[in-house]
């Protein structure tokens, strides 16, 4: 037992949510920079970090990398394999852009369950999210939903409507859908994961590792001790 937490009854709140939400961010912050509380007045989270469009993808001819979120006969995987702290599953090298599908594959047989995708360092840009029933984006030209997707709020896909090339560290990935992202390695090398940020299925195995090296073309990634390797992970 780390500590107890004791909720009580608040102040009833009327009107918009939204504003009231922003506008409490602003007076709790009188410390902040003036664009900075600025922008959570207003629910922009911009003067933070600028989320900057990401240059291309680095080889338009490599295949996405896969994240492929499944619980089944082998357990609880990422892309048909339980975590392995001994093991390095994606390496990749830093200053570089890579496409991923983000997916939580089903079938008749097993029609999966949503998973929330979290990878740590590095944000990534949502790029696209189609169904996987006839390939077909969620998005009309410019990024708005298509009316197929908002006439039915109960669909599932309904919750990507605002994401059209916005950035995240976590994002649900529903069954039926792709999510397509890319991810620029910037700046920082070394190992860190990848996993479903519901807590149960992380700690059941549901995670992997990546490493970012200086070079995938040089001995060792480039590291010069390519035997050594350690984790760091938080939840």
């Amino acid at each position: 037992m780390l500590a107890y937490i004791d909720v009580q009854g608040g102040k009833v709140v009327s009107g918009n949510l939204q504003q009231y939400v922003q506008q409490t961010l602003y007076d709790g912050n009188p410390q902040l920079p003036p664009a900075v509380r600025n922008g959570l007045k207003a629910g922009n989270l911009e003067p933070w970090a600028p989320f900057i469009e990401l240059p291309p993808v680095t080889d338009p001819n490599a295949k996405p990398q896969q994240a492929a979120f499944e619980i089944g006969s082998k357990g609880f995987t990422v892309n048909g394999a339980s975590y392995n702290p001994d093991v390095v599953n994606i390496t990749r090298q830093v200053n570089t852009v890579d496409a991923w599908e983000l997916t939580a594959p089903s079938s008749k047989q097993n029609p999966g369950e949503p998973h929330i995708f979290h990878i740590h360092v590095n944000p990534f840009e949502v790029m696209d999210v189609t169904s996987d029933a006839d390939g077909t984006s969620i998005f009309e030209s410019g990024g708005k939903c298509k009316a197929s997707i908002l006439k039915d709020p109960m669909q599932l896909a309904i919750q990507y409507c605002n994401m059209w090339h916005t950035f995240r560290d976590t994002i649900f990935v529903e069954p039926g859908y792709t999510v397509h992202t890319h991810t620029l390695y910037d700046r920082y090398i070394g190992e860190f994961v990848i996993h479903c940020h519901i807590l149960d299925h992380e700690d059941a195995g549901m995670m992997l590792n990546i490493n970012i090296v200086p070079d995938l073309n040089a001995p060792g990634g480039g590291l010069g001790m390519s035997g050594m390797h350690g984790m760091s992970h938080d939840h």
